[in-house]
């Protein structure tokens, strides 16, 4: 995090997520993502769960569209 709060993706620790004995490659996630009109840029990542890893994917939207929290 710098001095503004901001966090910057300089690289990976590992390069596969496991997930419930499957292996995803985040970087095939992230094209997947970018891939629609609403992502301007997103950063895929693994975290700890109960039974291994679990994904989660941080989104910059494009200009335009609106974050609605669906909860």
């Amino acid at each position: 995090m710098d001095a503004d709060g901001y966090f910057c993706v300089v690289g990976r620790a590992d390069d596969m997520i496991f997930n419930n004995a499957l292996n995803i490659n985040p970087c095939e996630v992230e094209n997947c993502l970018k891939g629609h009109p609403a992502v301007l840029d997103c950063a895929v990542v693994s975290s700890p769960h109960l039974m291994g890893q679990t994904i989660k994917a941080f989104i910059v939207l494009s200009s335009g569209f609106i974050n609605r929290k669906p909860w």
